[in-house]
């Protein structure tokens, strides 16, 4: 039996009788882009002696890859249905190996289990979720805390570089977007405050409105917002990458305190950076509320 070829790097197969064993014999290139790999009958094996075994002849073969051992495994199928011992000696190192992991016949996929209603497991998944996160939030504030302890006995191993870059991360970098959020905000505020405003000859007062509302409430807050958003979602990022590239591992390896190298600047600056700005706030709130800074 012998697939169809239409010239000579085609892939083809045909079986034979030797010394009372059969040999499938493989020439060609088996290329599985090329889309020319012949499907295997099953019923070319149910005339052989049952409890033989079938043994392949490769010396023809060319090219191959994953084509070849689809159809291997069409032939491993066949043969075991037959009741075929295989034999693959013959056969190309890789590609033996490769075949003998795959299984005899293609098992039937499992029934998808129904979830059903569990509420008390729902909640201890939760509450043992919390515990966890709980327990890692405080790991993270008390390594910070014994760093800036020995950062205050000069003891900890913290470069100046590495909090001036996050100190340029979070402050000259972060101004524009700020800026530009709490712009747009202030000028949505003002507008819609203009037209209630004119209704009640009050247009004098949007610049209190904006004043009072943005200044004293909203522009912290979106500040905060944006800060955490940005700045926050960088260190994570920044620790998630070097996890992922073994970074930390290696910091670990050599003796470097992960605490003092990466945690401790960006918590130094950003404690820094709350004070900075609840100083800032207030002095403009003073500003908006007295109209002098001097009476603040």
């Amino acid at each position: 039996m012998t697939s169809t070829v239409p010239d000579a790097s085609s892939p083809a197969w045909r079986i034979r009788r030797t010394n009372g064993r059969s040999v499938l014999a493989l020439g060609g290139d088996w290329i599985a882009q090329s889309g020319r790999i012949p499907e295997f009958p099953d019923r070319d094996l149910l005339d052989h002696t049952h409890g033989g075994t079938l043994a392949f002849d490769s010396a023809d073969l060319g090219r191959w890859d994953s084509g070849l051992i689809a159809f291997l495994w069409d032939v491993k199928r066949a043969a075991t249905a037959a009741g075929l011992t295989l034999d693959g000696s013959t056969l190309p190192e890789s590609a033996h190996k490769l075949l003998g992991l795959l299984p005899t016949e293609i098992g039937a996929p499992g029934s998808l289990r129904r979830r059903s209603f569990r509420p008390f497991y729902w909640l201890g998944s939760k509450t043992l979720g919390m515990f966890e996160e709980i327990g890692v939030v405080s790991e993270l504030l008390a390594a910070a805390a014994k760093g800036g302890l020995r950062a205050i006995a000069a003891k900890a191993m913290m470069r100046g570089v590495d909090l001036f870059a996050n100190v340029r991360a979070a402050g000259p970098s972060a101004l524009i977007i700020v800026s530009v959020v709490n712009f747009l905000i202030g000028a949505i505020l003002a507008f819609v405050g203009a037209v209630q405003l004119r209704r009640f000859a009050a247009d004098i007062f949007v610049a209190n409105l904006v004043g009072l509302a943005l200044v004293r409430e909203m522009a912290a807050v979106m500040t905060a917002i944006v800060m955490a958003g940005r700045t926050g979602g960088a260190y994570a990022a920044r620790i998630a990458t070097m996890r992922g590239n073994e970074e930390i591992d290696a910091l670990e390896v050599v003796g470097i305190p992960v605490s003092d190298y990466l945690i401790l600047p960006s918590v130094s600056l950003s404690s820094s950076r709350c004070r900075c700005s609840i100083c800032t706030v207030a002095w403009l709130a003073c500003w908006v509320a007295s109209s002098s800074p001097s009476q603040c």
